[in-house]
């Protein structure tokens, strides 16, 4: 074979083999989306634990020590719920006030936590999880906003006076430490909750208390 046409036949076998591994790792044609319309924000489902009605309401009346809300009686885990979680909210007045002067007295500030309708035992405490997301209105505003998520698990405190089970924090924060009511106005407290020990639903609670004076 001449000598010309051999290095032809080379040189196309040399830019044929150098090709190949880009050809094999070409990407292919994906699914096709609609152009977005110039303007038009995207359609995002909101989470309906924001949206929906709460399950318990309670105000921290000037005068009282705290507000309770509970989820005793309510199956708030089953599916046919929007949203599987216990959704409790506090309103919290401009002129929310805990009881002054004398044994039982009260500082300024106000805590929110959550609870068990039902404290376990010794041999379930450890089991125990709980947790709570905290949203909240502030006064002026027309929506919430998240102040804090937390995990608690059950710690038995065998050296209290009553042995119990305390919810102690291992993750997240606690939401409105030392908080004061806002003398702008009312504010209110939506309280995502649940707890379970194994596959097993727990009634919870959320309160929003004012510290109390020790004397």
């Amino acid at each position: 074979m001449p000598a010309p046409a051999l290095a032809s036949i080379l040189a196309f076998l040399s830019a044929f083999a150098t090709a190949l591994p880009h050809a094999a790792l070409a990407p292919t044609a994906g699914p096709t989306h609609p152009p977005l319309e110039v303007g038009k924000k995207p359609t995002v489902k909101p989470n309906p634990c924001w949206t929906v009605a709460p399950d318990a309401e309670a105000t921290l009346t000037r005068g009282e020590a705290s507000a309770t809300v509970s989820s005793a009686g309510i199956a708030y885990g089953t599916s046919f719920r929007a949203c599987r979680r216990f959704i409790g909210e506090i309103d919290v007045p401009a002129d929310a006030k805990g009881p002054q002067g004398g044994l039982g007295g009260s500082t300024p500030h106000y805590t929110v936590r959550p609870g068990l309708v039902q404290s376990p035992n010794q041999a379930t405490c450890a089991a125990t999880r709980l947790t709570m997301d905290a949203y909240l209105e502030a006064a002026g505003s027309n929506g919430f906003v998240l102040q804090s998520k937390s995990e608690y698990v059950g710690v038995w405190d065998a050296a209290s006076f009553v042995p119990w089970c305390v919810l102690t924090l291992v993750e997240g924060s606690t939401p409105a430490p030392q908080r004061e009511p806002n003398s702008a106005g009312r504010e209110t407290w939506r309280l995502l909750v649940d707890a379970s020990r194994g596959d097993l639903q727990l009634g919870v609670t959320a309160r929003a208390a004012f510290d109390p004076i020790y004397y």
